[in-house]
């Protein structure tokens, strides 16, 4: 039995979409550019939140990107481009995964 030790660090983004079809356009488009390696597409969820001094209830696809630092910037850059939210959710987390998971995604990006 091999265990892997959880010690190299990626970015997983976390992103919300008003559809299915606006999520799988955008996570295609990222993937095909090599700004991510892969992305999980969870929903509908439903959403709660403060927008223009009142609290809206909105059904939403949660999307979660897998990157590294040296494409984050460039990620962000291309959805905002096409994301149809003004003020899109953008969050950005740095996880410990596994050394062969995280050097697969070193080599599903662009270089």
């Amino acid at each position: 039995m091999i265990i892997y030790v959880l010690f190299v660090f990626m970015k997983m983004i976390l992103t919300t979409f008003p559809s299915r079809k606006s999520a799988i356009q955008s996570v295609k488009v990222l993937t095909e550019k090599k700004l991510i390696a892969c992305a999980q597409i969870d929903g509908p969820v439903n959403s709660y939140y403060w927008w223009k001094d009142k609290v809206e209830e909105e059904q939403e696809w949660r999307v979660s990107l897998k990157t590294n630092t040296r494409n984050k910037d460039r990620t962000y850059n291309e959805i905002i481009k096409m994301h149809p939210y003004e003020n899109p959710q953008w969050i950005v987390l740095e996880v410990a995964s596994s050394e062969p998971y995280s050097e697969w995604i070193k080599q599903s990006l662009a270089q």
